[in-house]
């Protein structure tokens, strides 16, 4: 078996960027989970982080709808680990089951 620990270290690879922002989604979805209250926190999560903005994924419409009124609370405690993003994008996937891992 191949030892990949040495592509990992290397920060020119592309599989250690992957590896960090899969880190950093994960990150932030764990602190947004702990901010955000029960029920609405099982509902979502951190799809991505692109372009300065966090994509977060919805289990349905209305909880993206109740996510809403809390997006700017949501963008200060995101903007508080992460100062360059800008905006918050989310989108619904029904069929996804948020939060039965």
């Amino acid at each position: 078996m191949t030892n990949y620990a040495h592509i990992l270290k290397s920060s020119n690879s592309r599989l250690h960027n992957i590896c960090l922002k899969s880190q950093q989604i994960q990150s932030l979805n764990s602190m947004l989970k702990e901010y955000v209250a029960y029920p609405l926190n099982a509902h979502f999560l951190v799809a991505n982080i692109r372009n300065n903005c966090v994509v977060l994924e919805f289990s349905s419409a209305t909880w993206a709808t109740r996510a809403r009124f809390m997006l700017p609370e949501i963008l200060e405690i995101v903007k508080s680990k992460y100062q360059d993003i800008q905006e918050i994008e989310w989108y619904v996937h029904p069929n996804n089951v948020i939060g039965k891992s």
